[in-house]
């Protein structure tokens, strides 16, 4: 009797890991297309500029502000998706000192993947999803 018991409760505890661990991964392959999405993103602006400007306001914010609020609110939306004061990494973020056409510039996102496994405990894993490439600045500065 004991031993049937043992068996039954040693399947429900794999099935429950295997159930959690199938969640986990679904979320996890959610965050990394939400992050190649807000890569696109911000890659997008960094090529008509040929930067992510810091200095000059747009309707009371400047673009890097702009996209530093869309990584806050995709963190407040997700309880599994963290983009930390840091997520955005870009060397030119004005454009007085911004680099001319063709030039490639280096960007680089990066986001945690957040995630609570109950498996003999509660365990944290902190997961980094991170997106880095060159993107070609395509604005010609006539002044430089």
């Amino acid at each position: 009797m004991l031993k049937s018991v043992l068996k039954v409760t040693v399947k429900m505890l794999i099935l429950f890991t295997l159930l959690q661990l199938t969640i986990v991964i679904n979320y996890y392959f959610k965050a990394t297309r939400a992050v190649a999405q807000v890569y696109t993103d911000v890659a997008r602006v960094v090529a008509e500029d040929n930067c992510l400007d810091n200095t000059i306001l747009y309707g009371g914010k400047t673009m890097y502000q702009r996209q530093v609020e869309k990584l806050n609110k995709i963190t407040a939306d997700t309880k599994y998706l963290v983009f930390e004061s840091d997520a955005i990494q870009i060397p030119y973020t004005a454009k007085a000192t911004a680099p001319q056409q063709n030039t490639q510039i280096p960007l680089k996102i990066t986001g945690y993947f957040n995630a609570k496994l109950v498996i003999f405990g509660t365990h944290t894993i902190k997961v980094p999803i991170v997106e880095a490439h060159e993107v070609t600045g395509i604005k010609y500065y006539r002044d430089r």
